[in-house]
């Protein structure tokens, strides 16, 4: 018969004893000294971006109906597409919005305030795509790509937010470009969608991501920034709220770090500081509120991570990390006990692939966070999360905007330097410039030469103050020529500039030396000025100049100019007319990193110097052709980059015996050619041995590749 009695301590403890024992009891008791946590639990959701090469996405509101859409970036082929959300937990896809280069950072933000999202991007690859590009959403599925923060850099990751507190949305980028021109750049916004001026903080050393918070609770935006490579660790910057800054205390300046993300872990009301690393798992640094740090708890020391996000997926007030692994391992998942203190938990996400970008957000309108994340070779993914009813703020950096290719163009109608009257340019005179006037009195001339005075006057016979600052030559001319008719009957006067002083450009780096004069240095425009017209006068550029990468920096705005089309293929949207006040640097081509390396069975394996239009054959010719022992049936091209290594098998045999083109790929500056001893049947398994090309860069390439490669091609570990 069943007991209708009702339920009581004492009874309870009755039917405890009586029942299961003194060992229950324990599990109750340790039980209660965890704190409880909701249930919840992630279904996955239904197909979004299906199959595709992506590293970065973020999510917004790009038709205005108040449902989260996802954009993501593509690095194969490249550019952004789109997938509008229907508010139950499906999608369709618009885009793309441009090709451009590799796309690795992404934000989405309303930069203009019109109340539509816009798209801020950074690329790789392409000379023409690099830098951040912005496009304005018009709505209707209308873009608008406005004018570049910069032309040129490789921006790792991007993130949006108002640096100066004027109320417009501001970008702040992850330069992983080199060590000599790297750092951490802001540009700040007018509200409008352009970019007023470029605030900084940091201009060297390669970073990964950036994070966004008051550390020292000044009330003013302060940032944190990953760092790879020695020296760097973990930097901070203090803000002053006007886009000034001060070097704060950094947590570490030991180790190399991809994403960062920063929360208040164990719940004192300071934001702390979680990076995912290289090798050396996920780490933790707890702030005081004053700019300081201490070492907090590690949810793992083991492993590599590239993105990480702090949401609180269980809904107990506490931020949770999830991390996207580098080494297979899927998404990594830790619940914060809500003190700094973690627990993995295994199941709920993918536990084998790679994953790159992570992005928690109310994806289906439920209240409850969701999660969607990309695989490089799955597409993106969606999670909606069940059991938790906890609205979740936005995530960080989910508000940004659209883009747009600016190519520098030689029919410029004029700038600083000169104008065009009826088509024909004429020099517009300075400060500094000293001009030369005859006059004439019958048959006699009377020459004179007059320097512009800083005020933009000139001083002439019985003319005091006269303003000539902006004018052409022909306008002094006919200027002074009415003015002297007070004092002379038909007066005729000639006007030339002697000596150009007021218009001047700085040229700096692999530039050769003519007959001792040329090479670098600064130099004075006298009108209508070429790049390569400023180049060639003043002795060419140096056998080691890098022409595809020549950098102008004009006023606050940066540009990437290939030099080399502009004289090997005609491309004259690549030769630029110079302004007052252009800085132009022509890098030198990089020893090591840049060039082609070729190993394993050929005759002469080393660095070779990269040239434009180098392929598999020619690399192989410069090493000395390939030695007796060769499988040229498996030629391996490693390409990529730290964190998404590639290797494409070649079957060079075929080229050389039936003459197939096809195998005869293009080499790209930085491949590395490795010719095996023993054929490589499954490449999957073979790279997989190899881990990742990190490893290759890290050891000494010639020990590396004989020791290792050649070890594991013969069927070791």
């Amino acid at each position: 018969m069943k007991d209708e009695r009702g339920y009581s301590p004492r009874r309870g403890v009755s039917i405890l004893y009586g029942g299961l024992g003194l060992r229950f009891i324990l599990l109750v008791l340790v039980i209660g000294c965890f704190p409880r946590r909701p249930g919840f639990s992630p279904v996955r959701g239904g197909p979004v971006g299906g199959v595709g090469h992506y590293r970065e996405l973020d999510v917004g509101d790009f038709d205005g109906d108040g449902n989260p859409d996802i954009a993501a970036g593509s690095t194969l082929p490249g550019g952004i597409f789109l997938w509008m959300a229907d508010g139950a937990g499906g999608w369709r896809r618009w885009g793309p919005l441009t090709a451009m280069g590799e796309v690795h950072g992404l934000a989405v933000g309303d930069l203009d305030g019109d109340g539509l999202d816009d798209v801020v991007a950074s690329a790789w690859g392409a000379v023409e795509g690099e830098g951040i590009w912005v496009w304005l959403n018009g709505g209707y599925g209308t873009w608008t790509p406005v004018d570049k923060p910069t032309d040129f850099g490789r921006y790792e990751n991007i993130r949006l937010a108002d640096i100066d507190l004027d109320g417009n949305v501001d970008i702040v980028a992850a330069n992983a470009t080199s060590e000599e021109e790297g750092g951490v750049q802001v540009w700040l916004g007018d509200g409008a969608g352009r970019w007023t001026v470029q605030v900084g903080p940091f201009y060297t050393g390669v970073f990964r991501d950036v994070a966004v918070a008051d550390f020292n609770r000044d009330g003013n935006p302060d940032i944190a920034a990953s760092g790879w490579g020695p020296g760097l660790g973990v930097r901070v910057w203090l803000g002053d709220g006007r886009g000034g800054w001060t070097s704060g205390i950094d947590p570490t300046r030991d180790g190399r770090y991809w994403g960062i993300v920063a929360e208040d872990f164990n719940g004192d009301g300071n934001p702390d500081i979680a990076v995912g690393s290289y090798l050396r798992g996920v780490r933790v640094w707890l702030g005081d509120g004053k700019g300081g740090w201490r070492r907090g708890k590690s949810p793992t020391q083991d492993g590599s991570f590239w993105r990480i996000v702090a949401p609180d997926i269980d809904g107990d007030g506490s931020p949770d990390l999830l991390a996207g692994s580098l080494d297979g391992e899927g998404i990594r998942f830790w619940l914060n006990d809500g003190h700094g203190g973690w627990k993995e938990v295994r199941g709920k996400f993918p536990s084998h692939g790679t994953y790159y970008g992570i992005v928690p957000s109310d994806l289906n309108g439920d209240g409850r966070v969701d999660l969607a994340a990309i695989s490089y070779e799955e597409g993106v993914k969606v999670w909606f999360i069940l059991g938790t009813r906890r609205p979740e703020k936005a995530a960080e950096g989910s508000a940004r905007r659209p883009v747009f290719s600016w190519r520098p163009r030689t029919e410029v109608m004029g700038n600083k330097v000169y104008t065009e009257v009826s088509g024909i340019p004429e020099y517009l005179v300075g400060p500094r410039d000293v001009l030369e006037i005859v006059l004439w009195e019958g048959a006699t001339e009377r020459r004179s030469t007059v320097t512009v005075q800083d005020d933009g006057t000139i001083s002439y016979w019985f003319l005091e103050d006269i303003k000539v600052d902006g004018l052409t030559i022909r306008q002094v001319d006919s200027l002074l020529t009415e003015r002297l008719q007070e004092f002379v009957q038909f007066p005729r006067i000639n006007v030339t500039v002697k000596e150009y002083r007021s218009k001047k450009v700085l040229l700096l780096g692999a530039v050769n030396v003519k007959m001792g004069a040329g090479g670098p240095g600064v130099y004075f425009l006298k009108g209508k000025t070429t790049l390569l017209d400023l180049l060639m006068k003043v002795g060419g550029p140096a056998p080691n100049a890098d022409l595809e990468n020549v950098r102008v920096t004009r006023g606050n705005r940066s540009f990437r100019v290939n030099l080399y089309d502009a004289m090997f293929k005609g491309d004259m949207s690549q030769n630029i007319v110079l302004d007052a006040g252009d800085r132009i640097v022509v890098p030198e081509l990089p020893e090591a990193g840049q060039g082609i390396y070729v190993f394993g069975e050929v005759r002469s394996p080393g660095l070779y110097p990269f040239t434009r239009d180098m392929d598999l054959l020619t690399a192989l010719s410069k090493a000395g052709g390939y030695t007796d022992n060769a499988a040229l049936k498996s030629v391996v091209i490693f390409r990529g980059d730290l964190s998404r290594p590639r290797a494409v098998t070649v079957n060079v045999d075929r080229l050389l015996k039936e003459g197939d083109l096809g195998q005869n790929l293009p080499l790209r500056r930085g491949d590395i050619v490795f010719v095996p001893r023993t054929f490589v049947g499954d490449m999957n398994m073979f790279f997989s041995k190899m881990r990742t090309l990190s490893d290759f860069l890290f050891y000494p390439l010639d020990l590396y590749i004989r020791g290792r490669t050649l070890y594991i091609i013969a069927g070791g570990g």
